[in-house]
């Protein structure tokens, strides 16, 4: 990364709250967003429920 805003960075870090399983408690996360949305569209996958882990958990072996 070569500083917020910079154009040669791939990735944006943005803080986004999120609701813990379990506990229901809601913290501040670091979330790392891909900037190039043309490769995102092509290839990126959407999980609609958004919860990578269980998402993860359910792909086929």
């Amino acid at each position: 990364m070569y500083g917020e805003g910079d154009p040669r960075n791939e990735y944006e870090r943005i803080i986004i709250p999120a609701t813990m399983e379990g506990t229901g408690q809601v913290v501040n996360v670091f979330v790392y967003r891909y900037l190039d949305q043309d490769l995102v569209k092509q290839t990126g996958v959407h999980i609609a429920d958004g919860n990578w882990r269980r998402y993860m958990q359910e792909l086929p072996e």
